[in-house]
């Protein structure tokens, strides 16, 4: 089976306490982990993070919330 898994806000794989990771990041990675034993799984993130597979788990870090993305010029 091939299984999505979408951590919108934080990558799951980082150091817990550094940025926003906490609590949530733990469950989504030890799931991803677990799932992945007997099925391919692809985890994705808006957070920037280092993208990696192995085996039968991906990461991918879509880098959403870059601050250049965020800053508007002023309109007059």
């Amino acid at each position: 089976m091939n299984i999505l898994q979408i951590s919108y806000h934080t990558a799951p794989f980082g150091s817990v306490g550094q940025f926003d990771s906490g609590g949530l990041n733990v469950y989504v990675q030890q799931i991803s982990k677990h799932l992945s034993q007997n099925h391919n799984v692809t985890v994705v993130t808006g957070e920037k993070a280092e993208s990696f597979k192995n085996q039968n788990l991906e990461f991918c870090s879509l880098n959403l919330f870059e601050i250049s993305l965020a800053i508007k010029p002023d309109i007059q």
